[in-house]
């Protein structure tokens, strides 16, 4: 092995030991289910803004994403940052608001305090979401993988047992505890991998408007002879240039930016909130630092294009500049991010998939089963899921991404309006629910399959020119809308808690002005350029690669870099005092069993 492979390995192993001592640390806090799944409904927003950004930052983010801008430029995953903050503040937060509302453990709770009579509803619920968990789980544990064998030259089962091992065991010991703290380092060793890298690529290559004059021109429309070896196109900068005809864009932008609504990750953090307030404040950090760390993230793919031109595989853009750009420890530094990226991903699915096992299925076969034993069954399940992902071991190369999107696209077309009609449509019945998600479910995979198969109905034209996902949003109307305007309503047959829901105010769930109208202003400001330039004739790119805005280009770059680091280690600091009380805490409790005192709670 070389003495840059040491050098990572060695990096790698000391993040690794680091994981394993944090989980040792946090499992003296899991004393029952809920604070093993749920951290015991106490986490700062600082955390849970770590820890949402640490799940969402995977191995398809971190390589993934700037793959896809290395071949097609900045525009469709810019909007996709957009779409998913516009699905946070309007519908992931009043989503939160409702959960915490009926004290729901997991998001597959709803249909059963809804319809507390059917479970039918219930059961559908929690097996799309563990089959979900299970395929976000497995993706990251072969991707993660499949990384450190091509980086390295370890060999993949080896790689498996160390990332699936360590993974396994702080999850196991300390429960969600243990994942928001594992994550939140896992964040601050992403972070700085990854924000070093653009400005010394300013340094050693050129800034950004410099370095994409060169190949788009001045006005970023029109291709030099630099260009000609590359995949870039004319707009390749420019975030109003789709890839992809309009229809299509929306629909791939609601399949992709919509995730935070129906996923059950991000359902657990919610809950796992200290206040309402605080998972509120987790949220919109976690929504601006998403943007901003994607930004910077797309970028450098995009530098790719121009730098690694013609590469078998576009995936690995990022990896290849680490390797020519980086410096030793910069490469380590980097490589342990993606390895990060992986891990806090799979630790986070592991977690919540067990919980909607031993919550929706084996407490209530076993009713009355001490909190002790849910504990243990918890973390049994979490040993399962984990061997089911290894599972995928065959199609993990080829087969496992492309079953993750139809999944996704079945999970936003069937799933999404399941569990918000649920909370917030009085109308609905149960017999519509039922049928309404069986019949979009199938629909839905019947249409995957007519349009070729799922990347087609992602980023395809659809069946008669619509894409998929709407032909499955008009299955839902149809049949969810129908079937429940076709009984006659009745508020005493829906169940207490709901129906003191749908009688009282809505303030409790409903967005305050300010936050609808940071929406309106956030479209609104991103839709001016264009505006003016459609009035004015202009076909620069946007933004722009010369003239007086090009500096502001260059800087607002800069500026997101110092901006997200600058956050990152305020969060970090304050993750580190938390630490340090838990610690203090943890030392009273135990001295004070070792005198023989009564421990008091707080």
């Amino acid at each position: 092995m070389s003495t840059q492979n040491w050098v990572v390995v060695a990096t790698m192993g000391v993040y690794l030991l680091f994981m394993l001592w944090v989980g040792r640390r946090a499992s003296h806090r899991v004393s029952d289910l809920d604070s093993y799944i749920l951290a015991g409904r106490n986490l700062p927003w600082y955390i849970l803004a770590m820890t949402y950004l640490a799940t969402v930052a995977s191995t398809v983010q971190l390589l993934g994403q700037p793959g896809f801008a290395y071949q097609e430029g900045l525009s469709l995953y810019f909007w996709e940052k957009i779409v998913v903050i516009t699905v946070i503040i309007l519908l992931v937060v009043p989503l939160a608001r409702r959960l915490r509302g009926i004290r729901a453990s997991t998001l597959a709770d709803v249909a059963l305090a809804r319809f507390p009579d059917s479970k039918r509803i219930h059961y559908v619920l929690s097996v799309a979401q563990i089959i979900w968990g299970i395929f976000v789980a497995a993706l990251s544990v072969f991707g993660g993988s499949l990384l450190i064998t091509a980086v390295t030259g370890i060999p993949l089962p080896v790689a498996l047992a160390v990332i699936v091992g360590v993974t396994l065991a702080y999850t196991i010991l300390g429960g969600l505890s243990a994942v928001v703290v594992t994550d939140s380092v896992q964040w601050g060793v992403i972070v700085i991998g990854s924000a070093i890298f653009l400005p010394l690529l300013y340094v050693v290559v050129g800034p950004f408007t410099t370095f994409f004059s060169r190949y788009l021109g001045p006005d970023g429309m029109h291709l030099t002879q630099a260009a000609a070896d590359t995949a870039m196109q004319p707009g390749f900068t420019d975030i109003y240039t789709l890839p992809v005809a309009p229809l299509t864009a929306i629909a791939f932008l609601i399949t992709s930016g919509a995730l935070p609504a129906v996923d059950p990750s991000y359902a657990q953090r919610t809950l796992a909130a200290r206040s309402e307030r605080e998972g509120r404040v987790g949220i919109y950090v976690f929504a601006a630092m998403y943007l901003l760390v994607m930004l910077l993230i797309l970028s450098l793919g995009m530098y790719g294009a121009g730098l690694r031109p013609n590469l078998g595989n576009p995936d690995q853009v990022l990896l290849v500049m680490a390797q020519g750009y980086l410096p030793l420890f910069g490469k380590a530094l980097f490589l342990t991010a993606v390895a990060a990226a992986a891990m806090s991903t799979i630790s986070a699915y592991f977690n919540v998939t067990a919980g909607l096992i031993v919550k929706n299925f084996v407490v209530e076969l076993v009713p009355g089963m001490s909190q002790e034993r849910q504990v243990f069954w918890s973390r049994v399940g979490t040993g399962v899921v984990a061997l089911v992902a290894l599972s995928f071991a065959p199609i993990a190369a080829t087969g496992l991404a492309v079953a993750a999107i139809a999944a996704q696209i079945i999970l936003i077309a069937a799933m999404g309006p399941l569990i918000y009609l649920v909370l917030f449509w009085p109308r609905l019945t149960e017999r519509a629910a039922f049928w309404g998600t069986v019949a979009t479910g199938v629909g839905t995979f019947a249409l995957v399959l007519a349009v070729g198969g799922p990347e087609a109905a992602v980023l395809g034209p659809g069946l008669l020119g619509i894409p998929v996902l709407f032909w499955g949003f008009a299955i839902v109307a149809l049949v969810f809308g129908g079937l429940s305007l076709l009984e006659t309503y009745n508020p005493d047959e829906v169940s207490p808690r709901f129906r003191d829901f749908f009688e009282e105010s809505t303030s409790g769930i409903a967005l305050s002005r300010w936050e609808l109208g940071a929406v309106a202003v956030m479209w609104l400001v991103l839709f001016i350029p264009w505006a003016y330039m459609k009035v004015t004739g202009s076909t620069n790119a946007f933004p722009p690669l010369s003239g007086p805005l090009a500096l502001l280009t260059d800087g607002t770059l800069l500026a997101v870099t110092v901006i997200v680091l600058a956050a990152s280690a305020y969060m970090l600091t304050k993750l580190v005092k938390y630490m340090q009380r838990g610690m203090r805490e943890m030392t009273e409790v135990h001295a004070e069993r070792e005198s023989g005192g009564d421990v008091r709670a707080d």
